[in-house]
């Protein structure tokens, strides 16, 4: 498993809402494969047939003993265009997919022999109830502009504060910026 599940676990959740677990394939085409395998029924969009989730690399399955679960292919994205959605992604390793999520809390992951993979600390962070960005807050921001929202979310639970050093308010108005479609200029600090 990996990302919120894995984060609300630590964080007392007794059941997380989502499950996710990250999928190391050759191919997306590889990892569907892996998943109808493994599941008894892979979700599909009523009108189109095609699986949910696949513009972003997942797919939602059915598992027999989890009941719905969210599978991720580990990837490497790409440079992305619109501030949302990688030009390119090229399959990867644990460890790449990641390096590639939002925050700290959410790359953590836990091998199926309840052994916690977790190369950036997260679990430490919500221990601190510190949020704190995987790399530079500024490029995380700059790949996918919905951080800024979902972070604020986060910040508004009132579960975890941000980290300090990742506070970057210029990031974070352009981000928001690009999320809404809607010009910010000028952010309140309170």
């Amino acid at each position: 498993q990996i990302g919120g599940c894995v984060r609300d676990r630590l964080m007392g959740v007794e059941k997380p809402k989502d499950i996710d677990r990250v999928v190391i394939a050759p191919s997306f085409e590889a990892m569907t494969e892996v998943v109808e395998a493994r599941c008894s029924k892979l979700f599909r969009d009523d009108k189109t047939g095609i699986p949910v989730g696949a513009e972003f690399f997942t797919l939602r399955g059915l598992d027999p003993v989890e009941g719905p679960v969210d599978f991720v292919w580990a990837r490497i994205d790409g440079p992305r265009g619109d501030g949302r959605r990688p030009l390119w992604v090229k399959p990867g390793t644990l460890h790449d997919d990641q390096s590639r999520r939002d925050f700290r809390c959410n790359s953590i992951a836990l091998a199926d022999d309840g052994t916690l993979i977790d190369p950036f600390g997260g679990a430490q962070d919500i221990a601190d109830k510190v949020l704190r960005f995987v790399g530079k807050p500024a490029d995380r921001l700059h790949e996918d502009a919905l951080r800024a929202l979902r972070n604020k979310s986060a910040i508004a639970g009132g579960t975890l504060t941000v980290y300090a050093e990742d506070d970057a308010t210029a990031a974070w108005t352009a981000a928001i910026s690009t999320a809404s479609g809607n010009p910010i200029s000028s952010v309140d600090p309170a």
